[in-house]
């Protein structure tokens, strides 16, 4: 797995910061959306 990521940073370039940068950040709000959801069950009715 480790070569084919490797093989995959060094042909695609840019284009691989660019994708890790967008998950990255795909994750970020994926983690915030579920701590607000989570906070929402937690606060009495």
């Amino acid at each position: 797995m480790e070569r084919i990521h490797r093989q995959m940073r060094e042909t695609t370039g840019d284009a691989w910061e660019t994708l890790t940068a967008g998950m990255d950040k795909a994750w970020a709000d994926m983690k915030e959306a579920v701590r607000q959801i989570a906070e929402k069950f937690k606060q009495p009715r």
